[in-house]
């Protein structure tokens, strides 16, 4: 299966602040304050990396991201703002144990709408993410089989949840929200 720490082999361990994919803007960033031999090589280099990382992100069936500790709120806006767009063929989105992941359940799935077809597992438990998981996942997600939502700040009952999910979608919040 092709997933993003196989990416990460195959890139020698590249990785950004926190664990993070290094999205193109960063790496734009990076190649600016690279001293380059032959300077022409700095937009091929720039290029390359954007076709690599959307073309990774495309076929990307699993992003697995859970507890990332030295990733800020920033980090994770630009990832999921330039990453998430990418997916074609997501099936398992695991962000689980990120606090400093602060981001509207809707922005989320607005993100993930090319994935929309394929995503089966949406994992965000224990993050600041926030929003109302019901009107953000009514008529969404077809295929979902699993959404984890205990310890974020989504709001939405689980049996109201589960009226706006597939039938026999696992969905997981917290005790009091039952």
């Amino acid at each position: 299966k092709r997933s993003y720490y196989r990416m990460v082999e195959a890139c020698g361990g590249l990785r950004g602040r926190g664990g993070l994919p290094v999205t193109p803007k960063a790496f734009r960033g990076a190649v600016e304050a690279m001293h380059l031999s032959v300077e022409l090589d700095r937009p091929l280099l720039q290029r390359q990396y954007e076709e690599t990382f959307a073309a990774a992100m495309r076929h990307a069936r699993v992003l697995q991201l859970g507890g990332l500790k030295g990733a800020t709120s920033e980090d994770w806006t630009s990832f999921v703002d330039a990453a998430l767009p990418l997916c074609k063929s997501l099936e398992t989105l695991y962000l689980k144990d990120n606090d400093a992941l602060t981001a509207d359940i809707a922005t989320i799935v607005e993100k993930c709408r090319n994935s929309e077809s394929t995503l089966t597992n949406l994992n965000i438990g224990n993050t600041a993410c926030f929003g109302d998981g019901v009107l953000a996942l009514t008529g969404r997600y077809q295929r979902l089989t699993m959404l984890n939502l205990e310890g974020s700040e989504v709001s939405g009952a689980k049996r109201a949840l589960q009226k706006v999910l597939p039938p026999g979608c696992w969905v997981r919040v917290d005790d009091w929200r039952l």
